[in-house]
């Protein structure tokens, strides 16, 4: 009796980790917040972790390629008053809105040319490679207005006029990267053993950068450049996920063996890899739970003090959705030999 009941419950333990989850599941387990207390190497670490989900209803499996912008028009260069003594070159403090929140006549330190027209400008220089990107999508985010230098008067405590006269503040835009409506990463995974990725070549690596940059001083200066994936091929459609229990498991594993030591996030987005080699390599988009983090590559490594200043090594550790298995190489094996064989890619 006894030795059925312990391979009934191997049984059912097989079949709990062989459990496929669909999207609207995983939000029901992503509404309880892994809270757990470890201790490792003498230390205490406390975790409060709860997982982020896009409001999608599925997510697939895609291979892409990559279009890119890139648009310089350097400003007049002005010429810098000469210095004097008790006299400092400082910018004052960047301004920084929400898009949804950003005044129409907000301009950036004595700029005629406002905010909300510099973030029209932007998005006319993106529209010709966002007509390319099929299946991205490009959301303005945060609008930052970034000061010029000025002068200042140390033994008074005032700002004076700016350190080349004319001068006015620029403006950055942030923006947010989604694919099938998804959040959308391009990282290294974190690396626990060096020494097998060199020997695998695997630290050679590289997956592409997917960024949107853009910098307006006025209609005749400014920066924008943009790399993002094109839609070529669906593998998938719709996937099925791990439960996320499996995923917390790899953090709680990590935690135990000395690497993690804080999550900041944890997001269920698209990750990007590579598959194949030489001239035959793609570039594949899949789930992963993208985990923002304090880790580090040895358990005696710790955060340090240096110049006044608390430094801590921030990683982004990459979980693999479809198995919540951790993921450590960006080279996946070519999706169509799993679709063959009815893996997940």
């Amino acid at each position: 009796m006894i030795r059925r009941m312990a391979v009934l419950a191997a049984l059912l333990l097989m079949l709990g980790a062989a459990r496929a989850e669909t999207m609207e599941a995983l939000s029901m387990q992503a509404q309880t917040p892994w809270r757990e207390t470890i201790e490792a190497y003498g230390r205490t670490l406390v975790f409060d972790v709860s997982a982020q989900l896009p409001q999608v209803e599925q997510m697939g499996v895609y291979t892409v390629s990559a279009v890119g912008l890139e648009e310089r028009r350097p400003a007049p260069q002005l010429e810098a008053a000469p210095k004097r003594r008790g006299i400092a070159l400082r910018r004052k403090e960047t301004e920084v809105y929400p898009v949804g929140a950003l005044p129409q006549d907000y301009a950036a330190f004595g700029n005629p040319y406002t905010a909300a027209q510099a973030l029209l400008d932007a998005q006319a220089h993106l529209e010709p490679v966002l007509a390319q990107a099929e299946g991205t999508r490009v959301q303005a985010e945060t609008v930052s207005g970034f000061s010029p230098l000025y002068l200042y008067d140390k033994n008074a405590g005032a700002w004076l006029e700016t350190a080349a006269p004319g001068d006015v503040g620029e403006y950055h835009m942030d923006y947010a990267l989604l694919f099938e409506e998804a959040p959308l990463v391009s990282v290294w995974p974190f690396y626990r053993d060096w020494e097998a990725c060199r020997a695998e070549g695997a630290d050679n690596d590289y997956p592409p950068c997917w960024s949107v940059f853009a910098s307006m001083r006025s209609p005749e200066a400014y920066t924008v450049v943009a790399s993002l994936p094109c839609w070529e091929e669906t593998l998938r459609e719709n996937v099925d996920f791990a439960p996320l229990d499996r995923a917390f498991d790899v953090l709680r594993a990590l935690a135990r063996e000395g690497y993690l030591r804080r999550v900041h996030e944890m997001r269920l987005v698209y990750g990007t890899f590579l598959a194949g080699t030489g001239e035959e390599t793609h570039c594949l988009l899949k789930p992963v739970w993208a985990v923002r983090a304090e880790a580090y590559k040895s358990p005696e490594m710790q955060a340090s003090d240096d110049y006044g200043e608390h430094w801590e090594m921030e990683e982004t550790i990459l979980i693999d959705a479809q198995t919540g298995e951790l993921v450590e190489r960006l080279r996946v094996d070519w999706p169509q030999k799993a679709v063959e064989a009815g893996g997940a890619p």
